[in-house]
């Protein structure tokens, strides 16, 4: 089975979620959060994010009326229910690539990541190893007349001297 991509605007609350995702981007008006899922429980109530695994990506943004709009991005499965629109399929064009993230391991902070050029310390569900980079792993899709997608599959640390892309 192909992946798919699938949308929904003004929901009055986020649908249900029949995959399992891993990790959190968090967006709100004068913060953002990566994080691991697991540690995030209120991410209902972020005005904007992306929930996402291997299996997929599911983002949002809430909109100035208050209602969500919804995507989902999956590379299996059928599109649920609330998806609208026919199945669209994707072609996968890069399986996997590394996007490397703000900062360097602030060694007097552990589990915290400094970047002189922003403004506060940042944090990524990451072990934070010598001469490695946190990165946020991307596979990039595209379809037939609609353009290019992208979506994150996972958040790791990509060692210096290492040239694949394993998540």
């Amino acid at each position: 089975m192909s992946p798919f991509i699938g949308f929904c605007k003004d929901l009055s609350e986020h649908p249900p979620l029949a995959c399992t995702f891993t990790f959190a981007w968090l967006e709100g008006l004068m913060a953002a959060r990566l994080c691991s899922l697991a540690e995030e429980h209120d991410w209902k109530t972020w005005p904007a994010g992306r929930l996402f695994g291997e299996e997929g990506e599911y983002r949002w943004q809430r909109t100035a009326t208050g209602h969500i709009h919804a995507v989902l991005l999956m590379d299996k499965g059928e599109p649920p229910n609330w998806c609208i629109g026919e199945r669209v399929p994707l072609e996968i064009v890069t399986e996997c690539s590394p996007r490397i993230l703000w900062g360097e391991p602030d060694s007097s902070r552990p589990g915290r990541w400094y970047a002189p050029e922003l403004p506060r310390h940042q944090t990524y569900p990451l072990e934070m190893q010598e001469e490695a980079s946190p990165c946020l792993f991307i596979r990039r899709y595209r379809a037939e007349n609609l353009g290019y997608f992208e979506r994150c599959l996972a958040v790791a640390l990509l060692k210096d001297e290492e040239k694949t892309c394993r998540p």
